[in-house]
C-alpha cells in the first residue's frame, strides 16, 4: 500500500513524503519514515528513467559527441541540485525529525496546495532555462526537503512562474530527481547499511520498489499531460483539502 502511495503521490506532485507520514500515523506503522521513503524512491527513480529513457539516451549520446547544448543542460540539472544537496548533507538529521510531526506535514501540504493553485493564473511561457532560473528552482527545491512540500510540484511550479515552457519545466524537474535520489540512497547506505533491510523483509522491499515504479510511471504520464494542458492547479485543491482536514483532525 505504501509503495502504491509513494509512486502515485510522488509523480502527481502532491508530496509522497507527506502522504507517507500521514499514512504511517493513521495506520500506526512503526517503520522509520525517512529510510522507508528513500527505499520506495528507488521505484519512482526507475519510473523517471523509464519515462525519459529516450531523452536521457540522447543526452548521453550528444554529450559523448561533445554537444555544447547537452553539456549545458546537464550542467543546469546539477546546478539545480546543489542547494538541496548541501542542505541535505548539513541538516539531514533535523529534516528527518520532521517525519515524526504529522501536524507540521499537514501545514506543509496546505502550502504546497497554494503554490500549485497559483498556476491557475499562469499563462504560457517562452523563457529558456538559464543558470539563474536553474539556481532559483534549486533554491526553492531546498524547501521541498520538508515532508509535505512536494519536490516535483514546487520545482515545476517555480519553473512555470519563471516563464519556462511546460514540457521543459516537467523534464527539468523530474530529471533533477535522479542525482538527488541516488545521493540520498548513497547517504542512507553509508550511514545505516544493512539497517535498511530492517524496514521490511528484502522480498517485500523488492515488491514495494516494483509497485512504486509501475504506479509512478502511470502517474508521471498523467502529471506531464496535466502540466501541458494547464490543469496542474487542480492538484492544489486536493492538497489544500487534505492538509486542512489533517489540521482539523490532529489539531
Amino acid at each position: 500500500m505504501l509503495a502504491l502511495l509513494q509512486g502515485v503521490t510522488e509523480m502527481l506532485l502532491v508530496s509522497s513524503s507527506g502522504h507517507l507520514v500521514l499514512a504511517r500515523h493513521a495506520f500506526g506503522l512503526k517503520t522509520p519514515a525517512a529510510a522507508l521513503e528513500v527505499v520506495l524512491h528507488v521505484g519512482t527513480l526507475l519510473a523517471v528513467l523509464a519515462y525519459y529513457r529516450k531523452r536521457i539516451a540522447r543526452l548521453v549520446a550528444d554529450g559523448r559527441g561533445g554537444s555544447p547544448e547537452a553539456w549545458r543542460f546537464l550542467g543546469l540539472v546539477l546546478l539545480g541540485c546543489v542547494p538541496a544537496a548541501v542542505v541535505g548533507l548539513l541538516w539531514r538529521r533535523q529534516m528527518e525529525a520532521l517525519f515524526a510531526a504529522p501536524l507540521a506535514v499537514c501545514l506543509a501540504l496546505c502550502v504546497s496546495g497554494g503554490v500549485l493553485l497559483g498556476l491557475r493564473w499562469v499563462g504560457g511561457g517562452s523563457n529558456p532555462l538559464s543558470r539563474k532560473r536553474a539556481l532559483i528552482i534549486g533554491l526553492l527545491q531546498v524547501v521541498a526537503l520538508v515532508p509535505g512540500i512536494s519536490r516535483s510540484g514546487l520545482t515545476m511550479a517555480t519553473a512555470r512562474y519563471l516563464g519556462v515552457p511546460a514540457r521543459e519545466a516537467a523534464e527539468f524537474s523530474f530529471l533533477m530527481s535522479v542525482p538527488l535520489v541516488l545521493g540520498a540512497l548513497g547517504l542512507e547506505l553509508a550511514a545505516h547499511g544493512g539497517q535498511l533491510l530492517t524496514v521490511a523483509p528484502p522480498a517485500v522491499l523488492l515488491v514495494g520498489v516494483l509497485v512504486s515504479a509501475v504506479a509512478g510511471y502511470a502517474a508521471l504520464h498523467l502529471a506531464v499531460r496535466s502540466l501541458a494542458s494547464g490543469r496542474l492547479w487542480v492538484f492544489g485543491i486536493y492538497l489544500g483539502l487534505v492538509g486542512a482536514t489533517g489540521l482539523l483532525i490532529l489539531g
